[in-house]
């Protein structure tokens, strides 16, 4: 029955779209001559005054002959095509009733009749709008499922999962058309009814990434983790990777807590220490060289040449005081290599992030809607 109807459709929008002057295809009954010398709008009143006094033998023919008229516009060729259907489902053919009802619901797809029409023309208008919107939802089936077949991911779901660990989602949505609006993981223990959809938050460099907390894969037997990744447009899920879902095993593991230093900082505080003691060891250097040659110059001296007071003086004072910065040097890399020391048991080794990315939070959704 769906062909029948989808040629019909088509038929009906070659005549919306056809000029005002065109001549529709007759009604079951037949028009009077010389339409052109009445205005539609006049030709309308008149059936609908005709369908409310209930001679509806005389409806359908005035309906078809406004509809030939020239001047009129969009909105009364709908409130004809509503006048025909319903007399000719009373007085005709059924089936004569279907046509006008189908270029009327091809215009207007939420068009329902009155509460108080007839039965017999509710009846003939069920049918017809029944079967418009099956064909009507096949096609946007269609088109969804090609537009579909156009997204590409470029990501993977995780082989497995530390438990207390955060689990991590990069991924990348191909998208020639732009139709993607967003992106979010579905996941799940195994055994659960319901999913948790986390939205994941897209970068400048157009990827979506977000994290499960450390807290959610945190068990003490382990678990399996199920998910999935899908994507949707602005009316709903589109395409997804891993459906229907991606077994992820989940190793037993308390929750990981954050540690507070960052490797850049321990990294700095041994560049500072490895810095302090190069200094601390070039200040020795000198202080052994100046004291040495204090020495040697204080040998030399002779009665016959005696070594210059005020040099001896003014090499004697510089060479304590390169051994005083000699000194505080190495006790200021010993209190840093101290530092640096306590800075490692607290250092995050591995650069994770255990905290979630700033955005939405997760939601709770049924299966349904993940297998969407």
């Amino acid at each position: 029955m769906r062909a029948p109807l989808l040629l019909s459709l088509s038929v009906a929008c070659s005549t919306l779209a056809a000029p005002p002057g065109a001549k529709a295809p007759p009604a079951s009954a037949t028009p009077p001559a010389k339409s052109e010398t009445r205005r539609a709008a006049a030709l309308i009143d008149e059936a609908r005054a005709l369908y409310d006094g209930l001679e509806y033998d005389k409806v359908a023919p005035l309906a078809a002959l406004a509809l030939m008229a020239p001047d009129i516009t969009l909105d009364q060729k709908l409130v004809a095509y509503q006048l025909q259907g319903s007399a000719l489902a009373i007085i005709g053919d059924p089936v004569d009733a279907e046509r006008p009802f189908l270029l009327l619901l091809s215009v207007r797809p939420d068009f329902v009749v009155p509460e108080d029409t007839p039965p017999k023309i509710k009846s003939v208008f069920a049918k017809v709008k029944g079967e418009f919107d099956a064909v009507r939802e096949a096609q946007e089936a269609q088109q969804r499922k090609e537009l579909a077949a156009t997204i590409e991911f470029d990501a993977t779901l995780p082989a497995a999962v530390d438990g207390g660990r955060p689990v991590r989602f990069d991924v990348g949505v191909a998208d020639p058309r732009g139709v993607v609006k967003s992106v979010r993981v579905q996941y799940r223990r195994q055994g659960e009814t319901e999913f948790i959809g986390l939205p994941l938050r897209r970068t400048s460099s157009g990827r979506w990434v977000g994290v499960v907390s450390g807290e959610w894969t945190a068990s003490e037997g382990g678990f399996t983790m199920e998910a999935l990744v899908v994507v949707a447009d602005q009316k709903g899920p589109l395409a997804s990777l891993g459906a229907p879902v991606t077994s992820i095993p989940v190793t037993a593991g308390a929750l990981a807590r954050k540690l507070p230093v960052p490797v850049w900082v321990l990294g700095t505080s041994v560049g500072i220490t490895g810095a302090v003691a190069i200094a601390a060891s070039g200040l020795t250097a000198a202080t052994a060289v100046q004291n040495a040659d204090f020495h040697a110059r204080l040998a030399a001296a002779t009665p016959e040449n005696p070594a210059n007071g005020a040099d001896i003086v003014a090499q004697q004072r510089l060479g304590e005081s390169l051994n005083v910065a000699a000194w505080v040097s190495w006790g200021t890399a010993g209190v840093a290599a101290v530092v640096t020391g306590v800075l490692a048991l607290f250092t995050d080794w591995n650069g994770e992030d255990l905290e979630e990315p700033p955005g939405p939070g997760p939601s709770t959704e049924g299966p349904a809607a993940a297998a969407r």
